[in-house]
Formats: C-alpha cells, sequence, structure tokens
C-alpha cells in the first residue's frame, strides 16, 4: 500500500465512524465526501484538474475543516478519535500538498 492510498483510506474509515456517531452529520458528511472523492483520485478512477492548485491540498484542508466541525460538538470517544484522525490526515496532506513533508 502507497502513502498516498493509505492517506486516503485512513481519512475514509475515520469519516465512516464520524458519520455514524457525532451528532455534528452535515460536517461529518462533508469530511466523507472529500475523502472518499480523496480515495477516487488516489485509486486513478476520477481525474480532477483545478488551475494551478492541487486538488489533494484543496480536498485536504475541506478534510480539515470539516472534521474540525464535527469534532467541536462531539463528546464520545469513538467520534473524538475519528474527528482527530480525519483531521491530522487532511493536515497532512495539505502539507505534502504545499512540500513541507
Amino acid at each position: 500500500m502507497s502513502l498516498s492510498l493509505a492517506l486516503s483510506v485512513v481519512p475514509l474509515a475515520a469519516c465512516l465512524v464520524l458519520l455514524f456517531s457525532s451528532p455534528a452529520r452535515f460536517a461529518a458528511a462533508v469530511a466523507f465526501a472529500a475523502a472518499a472523492l480523496e480515495l477516487l483520485l488516489a485509486l486513478h478512477l476520477v481525474h480532477l484538474q483545478v488551475w494551478h492548485i492541487p486538488v489533494n491540498t484543496i480536498l485536504g484542508v475541506t478534510l480539515v475543516i470539516a472534521a474540525a466541525a464535527a469534532y467541536l460538538p462531539s463528546a464520545s470517544k469513538p467520534a473524538v478519535t475519528a474527528a482527530t484522525t480525519a483531521a491530522l490526515m487532511g493536515a497532512i496532506q495539505v502539507m505534502r500538498g504545499f512540500h513541507l513533508v
């Protein structure tokens, strides 16, 4: 498993847990959609191109913001863990997009 595939599968699993255990369903659904699109991009099933901006960076920022929004009202351990995992994986993707990691 490559790093780009792992950076796509782990947030998708975390967002799936977040979708079922977080009270912020809309933010969890946005995070799940961003993670699913990243997985499709990593598997080369979808090709998106935005002018001068890497799509993975945009999706990483979306994942960080949506996971943080789902984290705030969460009180259960699975929801907090899933939101933290998704936000950290999104932050890693943003740093990779800016070539910091």
